[in-house]
């Protein structure tokens, strides 16, 4: 299992540099978050059809029931993730990233009520107390510069909501570990493209910016880095490890996040990073222990 937690936190480490690309990019956040998943499914379009063809196989679907298979089982996760973009792009760029950062990492919470409901699995009081050290890293981290405010009222909300549509979204993965994996995330993410792209052209959102060409850029590093390395290697976690373990790993996006903005930006994180992260780790550490001898699938 430990491999698939290295490569769980490589994916961490993919996702937390979105926020630089987003901050690069005046794209509408739903037009952002379309092109960049649009883009991804392109990409991984020839896995997608190797993949389909073992599925054409194994149950011996014709093409218009191998359109309602693909559907029914990403057609759900897909406007999950589509909505989940519109909302995190909107609400990073409507409060401060302390609020931002606070909500959209709150998934741990969220995570073994969605996981229960959607699959059964329990997870135990062990489990919630390494939740638990972990998130009141996150939240000493977050509370030196939280702000409540009217003016970052209604970011925070979207903030908040992103982070639901976020947890969801990988619990359906997890749910749906028995299909072949880039069958299953393609169609997750073109489907997510085309629900963001949609609501924002219903909403009047320009499909392009003033910028010209080089919005090309924060599109492509976000489909090559955050989606392609980040969001696969995430949802790959999601089938193979306890998905706990999954969701203390999103907290460790302060960390990248804090480690990057010092590398690219200069900016030197507060005295209070320091006890914070060191609460992170620890609560992911014990999560890991708790599991280390589980089989992994």
């Amino acid at each position: 299992m430990l491999t698939e937690i290295l490569l769980m936190f490589l994916g961490q480490i993919a996702a937390a540099i979105s926020i630089f690309f987003i901050r690069e990019s005046q794209l509408a956040p739903g037009i952002l978050g379309a092109y960049r998943l649009i883009f991804t499914s392109l990409l991984l379009l020839p896995l997608f059809i190797r993949d389909r063809r073992r599925v054409k196989q194994q149950f011996g679907l014709d093409r218009g029931a191998l359109l309602r298979h693909l559907l029914r089982h990403s057609l759900i996760p897909g406007v999950v993730v589509g909505f989940h973009f519109i909302f995190w792009n909107t609400g990073a760029r409507m409060t401060i990233a302390a609020n931002a950062t606070l909500f959209v990492n709150m998934t741990p919470v969220a995570m073994p009520l969605v996981i229960f409901l959607l699959t059964g699995e329990k997870p135990g009081w062990k489990e919630l107390g390494a939740t638990a050290i972990a998130i009141s890293g996150a939240l000493l981290l977050s509370f030196g510069d939280l702000s409540i405010s009217r003016e970052h009222l209604l970011g925070d909300a979207y903030a908040f909501v992103s982070m639901i549509f976020l947890t969801v979204y990988l619990a359906l993965s997890r749910r749906h570990r028995s299909l072949p994996f880039w069958y299953y995330i393609w169609g997750v993410y073109l489907i997510g493209g085309l629900t963001a792209l949609i609501t924002d052209v219903i909403l009047g959102a320009p499909l392009w910016s003033s910028r010209g060409l080089i919005e090309f850029v924060p599109v492509a590093g976000l489909a090559l880095v955050s989606t392609i390395i980040g969001h696969n290697l995430i949802n790959r976690a999601m089938r193979r490890i306890p998905s706990q373990i999954v969701g203390v790993g999103q907290l460790s996006q302060f960390l990248w996040a804090g480690i990057l903005a010092w590398l690219i930006y200069g900016e030197l994180p507060a005295a209070i990073f320091y006890p914070s992260m060191g609460l992170i780790a620890l609560g992911t550490l014990i999560m890991i222990m708790i599991h280390r001898n589980t089989p992994e699938g």
